[in-house]
């Protein structure tokens, strides 16, 4: 019960507060800044007061988006996200240490589309109202690819391609030449063989024709 009405009391001071941080932002000083982030990457939202409050407990500041969703609130000099907006959990990111030298900077983690927009910081202590316009571009490496750069690559692949295939035949054409080279010597050679017969007569036992060789040989003709 008593954890109970303790956390009525905290609702009541909350809405109390941010209902006096709403008032105030009608009737403040006011200013505007223009952030722009990458998809993916982190963004300060700078938020900083002309006037230093030394006071933890006096220190109020309250950042919403468009006007109506709750970013996180600096409730009596202490960062509170019980009202945060569910898109923001565990994304952001203020500077205690710096709140009484007037620094309420939002740190915003891991930008997506929809975190594009207006977010407003209200002080209370010092009645300002600082705005900041948060544009979200892609990350270079989420950019379509250039259409001049993709028609480049593709006319030095085909060129690749090209050479690549004339190299290829012409080894090809090499291999064959050499070859042929090759096979025209071989039956050059097999015809020199062939053109060169070896001529013999057979010879016989008999007297005659044993004198007949023997006069053959000797180159006497056969006829004197």
């Amino acid at each position: 019960m008593l954890g109970l009405q303790s956390h009525f009391k905290k609702e009541r001071i909350y809405d109390r507060d941010v209902a006096l941080l709403v008032l105030v932002a009608t009737e403040t000083l006011y200013s505007q800044d223009k952030v722009e982030g990458l998809i993916g990457c982190n963004v300060s939202l700078p938020c900083a007061s002309s006037k230093n409050e030394q006071n933890l407990q006096a220190i109020n500041v309250l950042w919403r988006y468009n006007d109506s969703t709750n970013v996180l609130a600096i409730i009596n000099g202490e960062a509170s996200v019980e009202h945060q907006k569910l898109k923001y959990k565990y994304r952001t990111q203020t500077f205690p240490d710096q709140y009484t030298d007037g620094n309420f900077t939002l740190k915003l983690n891991n930008l997506t589309h929809t975190d594009a927009g207006t977010y407003q910081c209200l002080i209370s202590h010092s009645l300002e109202h600082v705005t900041v316009l948060l544009l979200v571009n892609e990350s270079p490496e989420e950019k379509p690819s250039d259409v001049g750069g993709g028609k480049r690559t593709i006319l030095i692949l085909m060129i690749c391609v090209s050479l690549f295939i004339v190299i290829i035949c012409i080894v090809i054409a090499t291999v064959m030449i050499r070859g042929c080279k090759s096979s025209s010597l071989e039956v050059s050679a097999t015809g020199a063989r062939l053109s060169c017969p070896v001529w013999f007569k057979p010879i016989s036992n008999t007297p005659e024709a044993t004198n007949q060789n023997n006069l053959d040989y000797a180159g006497i003709p056969s006829n004197i």
